[in-house]
């Protein structure tokens, strides 16, 4: 049977934590029965495979907004943490969608490094360290997510995150900027025409180098993406790598059971058998332990590459803000000049109609 995603029932909350938080009912702590319950107030989800359960998560939702992220994992679910943590990201991504969440909140322990581990590469980022947080005392950090949203308005992408809001060009996340009559009006307007040339020059200028910082930030939030994703590459491997070699240590002590039950030594026959399955447990361990490595490896090239390419553009966007800014200001000089030379009386009307100078 195949992986089935299921609506999660406070029973399997009951199925694992007792087992995983032993302080469960105990004096001074709350029941496991009444957090199970109260889990069931936001969206959540469970995994089963081949009918046995892998884990639940899911998001409470205090008010509008908010989210606070929770999962339980069993025995099972450790075995398989690749399923379950694509599985958990897809779940969270769906509720964060459904609900339009702007943060999305994660609490763990801090003596549990794997944990912490985990929810870096789900994109959460650390945000506050909480002495004395945990069931026990212990230390505890909080983690946030700022969920990306992005809407189309008047043909233009527009992404929000955190509260604040960028315009997508070429790609690339920029910021939003918020926010007389008579013989003199042909010179008014003048002065006018030129004072917002050198503003729009302003707004060129900064445009073309905030255009360079923001895709620098985007390229280091990518390598920091890739960077996690690495880790958690080799991490998956090796706790794939160390079930394949206990599972083979089990083969091998069936084996000797078996020789010995038949009473024969461990030689000739046997001992080839034996040994041609630690031969294969070696490769097959070797194996799993190489395709995390390579993953790793080529995840970090990634991250090295997106670094590389957020610093050209840095250097990009700051040289063409140069550039934009000495055209700018060269052309609103030369409009100045014409206004201001010439020896004669400026025609007041002159940018109107176009005439030139009375003499």
């Amino acid at each position: 049977m195949p992986l089935q995603i299921v609506p999660y029932e406070p029973a399997h909350y009951l199925m694992i934590a007792p087992a995983v938080y032993p302080w469960l009912d105990t004096p001074g702590h709350p029941a496991a029965s009444k957090i199970a319950m109260a889990y069931r107030e936001g969206p959540a989800y469970s995994g089963l495979l081949d009918g046995a359960l892998l884990g639940s998560a899911g998001v409470l939702i205090p008010w509008r907004g908010l989210g606070v992220a929770w999962a339980v994992i069993s025995p099972l679910g450790r075995q398989h943490p690749v399923m379950v943590h694509r599985t958990v990201v897809r779940a969270l991504r769906r509720i964060i969608d459904e609900h339009g969440l702007r943060r999305v909140e994660a609490t763990v322990l801090a003596d549990t490094a794997l944990h912490a581990r985990w929810v870096e590469a789900m994109g959460f980022e650390r945000e506050a360290i909480m002495p004395a947080w945990g069931p026990e005392g212990e230390t505890a950090y909080k983690y946030v997510l700022y969920p990306v949203h992005r809407r189309v308005e008047f043909g233009m992408e527009l992404v929000s995150r955190a509260g604040h809001e960028f315009l997508m060009i070429a790609g690339a996340p920029v910021p939003m900027i918020s926010g007389g009559t008579g013989v003199e009006t042909g010179v008014l307007l003048g002065y006018i025409g030129t004072a917002a040339a050198v503003v729009g020059t302003g707004v060129a200028t900064y445009s073309a180098y905030a255009q360079g910082q923001a895709t620098e930030e985007a390229q280091k939030f990518s390598a920091k993406q890739a960077e996690r994703q690495a880790a958690a590459a080799k991490e998956a491997a090796a706790v794939e790598a160390e079930n394949r070699a206990e599972q083979f240590r089990r083969i091998q002590g069936t084996q000797r059971a078996r020789v010995g039950g038949m009473g024969v030594t461990t030689e000739g026959s046997p001992l080839l058998a034996m040994m041609d399955t630690a031969e294969q447990a070696a490769l097959d361990v070797a194996r799993i332990r190489y395709g995390g490595e390579l993953q790793a490896g080529e995840l970090q090239t990634e991250a090295t590459l997106r670094r590389f390419m957020g610093r050209q553009a840095r250097r990009g966007g700051t040289l063409g803000a140069g550039a934009t800014l000495l055209t700018g200001l060269g052309s609103a000089g030369m409009n100045l000049g014409r206004m201001r030379g010439g020896g004669g009386t400026k025609n007041p009307y002159a940018d109107t109609y176009g005439g030139g100078y009375v003499p």
